[in-house]
């Protein structure tokens, strides 16, 4: 057996009558599942899940309030590589958390309602005590339900952020493939510090940064701009997916000698959210540059920004269309002469040079 899921039906999260038994002797009784789905937390049961050989995945859902019901003796298996939290909010995942060592490679936490700042700080520091820095590669904290906040009344200074002083505890965990905080966000943030992240989680090839958060970022002055995008996509070779909230206006583009020489081909998707923008064609031009294998852009549905970097994303599909066809005629020869090596590349360059020109006129 590979999947195994309990749940109570009628008795919302809790477990009534001889269900602790019903349970407890079931998970007993799996000695090979693999992947272990509950709705209800109790020490009878999950002292079972300490003799497990098998467990590699765990989902425990818990979308109403039962912080106070999670006792700290529970204790779980060695092979145990995924741990899916869908809980009301952080204070159930600090009491799982207490008093245990993890060697979980996954840790994926979705809760009802933002994380208050004090409360983000010590999950960090929770994290660090508890599970192997060399063993975890996968974070992602999400919110079920964002709407509960609207942006009209969220502002920078509201707990729908975090310190970013509590980024150098998740730098110790230097295995991290995927780190994904979309839903938060502060405007401490800046150049100097995502080149920390590259420097301090070289392994990175998810990164997503506040491309979902609720702040309103309208009247914010963002200090993370594109040479905080360059400094990413220098440093971390491996990156494949890159969501980021930063200053895309003109003024705070970076000049071409500021990049040259920086390129990433792995780089696939980004995503911008309320990323203020003013100069799609300037931005289209050095994304192009950056990322050459970048056709779209995924942005918040925001009026304000929406169209402009969908004109971004519309001239990444030109200009790859474009780079496609001088390779295809550099590669054909020209007048029947076959080219190669540099000789590709300087009349493909040549080409998207006459016909940005031409896109842009």
């Amino acid at each position: 057996m590979n999947d195994f899921g309990f749940f109570f039906p009628g008795y919302g999260y809790f477990f009534v009558g001889n269900q602790v038994e019903q349970f407890s002797d079931t998970i007993r009784t799996l000695h090979s599942v693999e992947r272990l789905a509950v709705c209800a937390i109790d020490y009878h049961a999950f002292r079972h899940l300490s003799t497990s050989t098998t467990l590699r995945s765990l989902f425990i859902q818990l979308p109403c309030a039962m912080d106070y019901y999670c006792p700290v003796e529970i204790s779980f298996p060695e092979t145990l590589e995924i741990v899916d939290v869908l809980t009301y909010h952080l204070t159930f995942v600090l009491k799982l958390l207490a008093n245990k060592r993890f060697a979980s490679r996954h840790l994926n936490i979705r809760s009802r309602y933002h994380y208050p700042v004090k409360n983000l700080a010590h999950f960090f520091e929770q994290l660090r005590d508890h599970f192997s820095p060399d063993h975890l590669t996968h974070l992602s904290l999400d919110i079920t339900e964002p709407s509960v906040f609207s942006s009209s009344v969220i502002d920078t200074q509201s707990q729908n952020t975090f310190d970013v002083q509590c980024l150098p505890t998740l730098f110790e965990f230097q295995s991290l493939e995927e780190l994904k905080l979309a839903s938060y966000w502060t405007v401490d943030l800046d150049d100097g510090w995502m080149a920390s992240i590259a420097s301090s989680l070289p392994n990175l090839q998810v990164l997503d940064l506040g491309t979902e958060t609720g702040c309103d970022l309208s009247q914010a002055v963002l200090k993370v701009t594109m040479r905080g995008v360059v400094s990413l996509i220098d440093g971390l070779p491996r990156l494949r997916a890159l969501g980021l909230v930063f200053d895309a206006t003109l003024e705070a583009l970076p000049a071409a000698h500021e990049y040259w020489g920086v390129w990433n081909r792995n780089l696939t998707i980004l995503r911008v959210g309320m990323s203020p923008i003013d100069a799609p064609a300037e931005v289209a031009s050095r994304l192009s540059s950056l990322l050459p294998s970048l056709k779209k852009v995924d942005m918040s549905s925001l009026d304000g920004v929406r169209h402009k970097w969908e004109r971004v994303s519309e001239l990444l599909q030109t200009y790859s269309q474009v780079k496609e066809e001088g390779l295809h005629a550099a590669t054909a020869g020209e007048d029947c002469v076959s080219y190669t090596g540099d000789l590709v590349g300087m009349f493909v360059e040549r080409s998207l040079v006459a016909s940005f020109s031409a896109v842009l006129a």
